[in-house]
């Protein structure tokens, strides 16, 4: 029995040896979008995928879901294989370009959407109400989509991935074109949907905002996994520490090269010291090069 079929239904994303080959015109010469691809994720777990441009994460994101057919490998969400009945509802999905019908308001969006996920009735209205409220949308609600700006487009895709309250939640650039105040309420959703024990999976440029939210990290390159770990793990850097204390006054600031213990502090944890995801693109990416 393969080691993929033997994953535990408490795995909600599980990838194994995906690689995904396209055909470029005009004489067909295949081109590899993803090679070798695995990872797994489970509940409570925020894994930020990241990468240049054309490293294969919105490839991998759609292999994923079963929204595109992997050349090789396959993915189980939750014990069920992805892209099947089986598998259908489980996830819920932000795509880089939310691409609707203009003329339609914000409200009729999400209504719509969720009446094609199986809502009805006063239970689609107050979920459609709510999330509306959560991503400071309810002023726009009757608005047509064509007069949204970048961001609002993205804040109510995002609450359509939210929309059947999945187990699952699959982002991509959910930070594209998000102002600052936009940009914390995306994060403290994907905080808070990961602390009631959902699985979140992000891909992203915009790194500081990874490194804020993600528990566990993988970086693309050329469609194949360069680093991938839990986020302390991966951004660890030898040489480097962090001193976390108390009872250390000012005066002792200014002695920190002598023990601690001689100014009666207590050192209560070290850990190693993190650089930044940005740091580990540019190193990691620089060893592919």
């Amino acid at each position: 029995m393969c080691r993929l079929a033997r994953m535990s239904e408490n795995v909600a994303l599980a990838a194994a040896g995906l690689s995904r080959v396209f055909a470029r015109p005009p004489f067909g010469r295949c081109v590899p979008a993803l090679d070798g691809f695995s990872v797994e994720v489970r509940p409570g777990e925020i894994l930020g995928l990241a990468g240049p441009n054309g490293a294969g994460k919105t490839t991998a994101l759609r292999c994923c879901l079963g929204l595109l057919a992997p050349t090789q490998g396959r993915v189980l969400l939750f014990g069920a294989l992805a892209g099947t009945r089986a598998a259908r509802g489980l996830a819920g999905f932000s795509p880089e370009r939310f691409d609707l019908s203009g003329g339609r308001s914000g409200r009729e969006t999400l209504e719509l959407l969720g009446a094609l996920s199986g809502l009805r009735g006063r239970d689609l209205e107050a979920r459609a109400g709510d999330l509306l409220a959560r991503f400071d949308l309810l002023a726009a609600a009757e608005r047509p989509l064509c007069s949204y700006s970048k961001g609002m487009v993205r804040r109510l895709s995002i609450a359509a991935a939210l929309l059947s309250d999945p187990p699952l939640l699959v982002l991509d650039e959910p930070f594209d074109g998000l102002d600052p105040l936009g940009a914390q309420a995306v994060r403290e959703e994907i905080q808070r949907r990961a602390r009631a024990g959902a699985a979140v999976v992000l891909s992203s440029h915009a790194l500081a905002e990874v490194e804020a939210v993600a528990t566990h990290l993988l970086l693309l390159g050329a469609g194949r996994t360069l680093v991938a770990g839990p986020a302390d793990a991966v951004l660890a850097q030898d040489g480097r520490c962090e001193l976390q204390l108390d009872g250390l006054d000012a005066a002792g600031l200014e002695a920190l090269r002598r023990l601690v213990e001689e100014r009666g502090a207590r050192l209560e944890r070290v850990r190693p010291g993190r650089g930044t995801l940005e740091e580990l693109f540019r190193r990691s990416l620089g060893r592919e090069r």
